[in-house]
């Protein structure tokens, strides 16, 4: 090959990486997945331990519904309803029942609430919840005498 035809090879493809690089497509991802990073209960009866363990305490009345409110972080992840709730008795089976996103008590007694991400970054929130009979009311029936 001549000398003139590898100079003129090269300056071609010289300045097509130019042309390329300036006009060229900007590499995108045009469906990109954002996980859930960040899972916060808005309960407005929530508390938090001096340990940083989350709680909340309710007096027992028949039918003590709770609703069980609560954000998924970033406000722009891909499934934000990826969050699933688990109740772990901690003192008699059948305390409560999740029903529709509501807790609903059946009588006195601790609970347990897990909250995790289901989708990829298995991100947990735990949060203790306490249903007491509240202090001086009878848990008898009283009859006159």
């Amino acid at each position: 090959m001549k000398k003139s035809t590898i100079i003129v090879i090269a300056a071609i493809y010289f300045v097509s990486i130019a042309v390329v690089g300036f006009f060229g497509l900007e590499v995108s991802s045009y469906n990109p997945i954002i996980y859930i990073n960040e899972i916060n209960i808005t309960n407005s009866e929530l508390q938090t331990r001096q340990d940083g363990s989350l709680y909340m305490y309710f007096d027992y009345v028949d039918g003590l519904t709770v609703p069980l409110t609560f954000e998924a972080l970033p406000a722009n992840a891909t499934n934000r309803n990826a969050v699933s709730v688990e109740i772990y008795y901690q003192s008699d089976q059948g305390v409560a029942q999740l029903v529709s996103g509501n807790l609903i008590f059946s009588k006195p007694g601790t609970i347990s609430v897990r909250l995790h991400s289901t989708d990829g970054r298995n991100v947990t929130v735990l949060c203790d919840i306490y249903v007491m009979i509240p202090s001086g009311q009878e848990t008898g029936i009283l009859f006159d005498i």
